[in-house]
Protein backbone atom coordinates (compact mmCIF):
# COMPACT_ATOMS: atom_id res chain seq x y z
CA UNK A 1 0.00 0.00 0.00
CA UNK A 2 1.17 3.28 -1.17
CA UNK A 3 2.64 5.53 2.07
CA UNK A 4 0.28 7.96 3.47
CA UNK A 5 -3.16 5.96 2.76
CA UNK A 6 -4.95 4.04 5.28
CA UNK A 7 -4.95 0.61 5.87
CA UNK A 8 -8.29 -1.04 4.19
CA UNK A 9 -11.14 -1.85 7.35
CA UNK A 10 -11.12 -5.38 8.35
CA UNK A 11 -14.18 -7.20 6.65
CA UNK A 12 -15.59 -7.65 10.37
CA UNK A 13 -15.66 -4.29 11.36
CA UNK A 14 -17.23 -3.69 7.35
CA UNK A 15 -19.62 -6.49 8.95
CA UNK A 16 -20.38 -5.00 11.98
CA UNK A 17 -21.33 -1.28 10.84
CA UNK A 18 -23.52 -2.88 7.77
CA UNK A 19 -25.01 -4.76 10.52
CA UNK A 20 -25.70 -1.51 12.51
CA UNK A 21 -26.88 0.43 9.65
CA UNK A 22 -29.72 -2.65 8.90
CA UNK A 23 -30.84 -2.29 12.41
CA UNK A 24 -31.38 1.02 12.20
CA UNK A 25 -32.51 1.44 8.52
CA UNK A 26 -29.75 4.05 7.75
CA UNK A 27 -28.45 4.01 3.60
CA UNK A 28 -25.29 5.27 4.59
CA UNK A 29 -22.38 5.74 6.76
CA UNK A 30 -19.18 7.54 6.41
CA UNK A 31 -16.59 5.46 8.58
CA UNK A 32 -12.99 7.29 8.06
CA UNK A 33 -10.71 4.70 9.54
CA UNK A 34 -8.62 7.25 10.49
CA UNK A 35 -5.32 5.72 12.85
CA UNK A 36 -4.91 6.68 16.55
CA UNK A 37 -3.19 9.67 17.92
CA UNK A 38 -2.10 10.00 21.06
CA UNK A 39 0.43 12.11 22.89
CA UNK A 40 2.21 13.20 19.33
CA UNK A 41 2.46 9.54 18.68
CA UNK A 42 1.10 8.24 15.43
CA UNK A 43 -0.89 4.69 15.64
CA UNK A 44 -1.11 4.72 19.59
CA UNK A 45 -4.36 4.88 20.98
CA UNK A 46 -4.46 5.89 24.90
CA UNK A 47 -5.79 3.52 27.72
CA UNK A 48 -8.93 4.19 29.01
CA UNK A 49 -7.44 5.05 32.22
CA UNK A 50 -4.81 7.47 29.75
CA UNK A 51 -8.36 8.84 28.37
CA UNK A 52 -9.81 9.58 31.79
CA UNK A 53 -6.66 11.29 32.97
CA UNK A 54 -6.93 13.69 29.74
CA UNK A 55 -10.93 14.33 29.83
CA UNK A 56 -10.25 15.11 34.07
CA UNK A 57 -7.45 17.54 33.11
CA UNK A 58 -9.49 19.71 31.50
CA UNK A 59 -10.83 22.74 32.81
CA UNK A 60 -13.71 25.50 31.40
CA UNK A 61 -15.11 25.75 28.33
CA UNK A 62 -12.65 23.11 27.05
CA UNK A 63 -13.74 20.77 29.46
CA UNK A 64 -17.37 21.68 28.82
CA UNK A 65 -16.89 20.76 25.01
CA UNK A 66 -15.57 17.45 25.56
CA UNK A 67 -18.67 16.67 28.29
CA UNK A 68 -20.85 17.46 25.60
CA UNK A 69 -19.61 15.80 23.08
CA UNK A 70 -19.34 12.29 24.98
CA UNK A 71 -22.52 12.38 26.91
CA UNK A 72 -24.17 12.88 22.86
CA UNK A 73 -22.46 9.50 21.80
CA UNK A 74 -25.80 6.63 21.34
CA UNK A 75 -26.10 4.89 24.89
CA UNK A 76 -25.97 1.60 22.32
CA UNK A 77 -22.23 2.53 21.62
CA UNK A 78 -20.22 0.83 24.25
CA UNK A 79 -16.78 0.81 24.38
CA UNK A 80 -14.01 0.12 27.60
CA UNK A 81 -13.42 3.89 27.48
CA UNK A 82 -17.37 4.81 28.06
CA UNK A 83 -17.55 2.57 31.21
CA UNK A 84 -13.93 4.53 32.11
CA UNK A 85 -15.48 7.51 31.57
CA UNK A 86 -19.16 6.82 33.12
CA UNK A 87 -17.30 5.48 36.37
CA UNK A 88 -15.20 7.71 36.37
CA UNK A 89 -16.17 11.26 35.24
CA UNK A 90 -20.11 10.22 35.84
CA UNK A 91 -20.72 11.40 32.03
CA UNK A 92 -23.37 9.43 30.93
CA UNK A 93 -25.88 9.58 27.85
CA UNK A 94 -28.22 12.23 27.47
CA UNK A 95 -31.82 10.84 27.29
Amino acid sequence: MPPGLPAKTPAAIVACIADWMATRDVDAVVWTALPAKFAGVSERAPSPHEAVALLAGLQGEERARAEEYVRRIPGDIRTLYRGVIEERLGWTPRQ
